[in-house]
């Protein structure tokens, strides 16, 4: 079973490679049975993202929140830390880890 998952992993990422955006929204429409017509149709904003949390329960949001926190923190400890350096010639050298401002996730 865990060859047939990586298979359709696979192509599925070749797909994307290949034809972009219209594989998003093909896979999206397969998926999720979401037809949109543009993969900027499939971003949620901040006003839709708090109608939902305004939505739930009181006890629903709190739980949700606390997971969030906890996964914040989980991972923040994962992340790789940078260094910087000068060599035997003077010259400066590094790396920096940053966030990204804003990512795409298929789940």
């Amino acid at each position: 079973a865990d060859v047939d998952v990586g298979e359709a992993v696979a192509g599925i990422i070749s797909d994307v490679r290949r034809r972009g955006d219209a594989a998003l929204l093909d896979l999206t429409a397969k998926f999720d049975r979401l037809t949109a017509n543009n993969v900027a149709d499939l971003a949620v904003n901040r006003d839709e993202i708090e109608a939902a949390l305004d939505a739930l329960t009181p006890s629903l949001r709190d739980s949700l929140e606390t997971a969030a926190k906890r996964i914040r923190a989980f991972h923040e400890r994962q992340r790789p830390e940078g260094f910087d350096y000068t060599d035997d010639t003077g010259v400066g050298l590094g790396m920096r880890y940053t966030p990204v401002d804003a990512a795409g996730l298929y789940v």
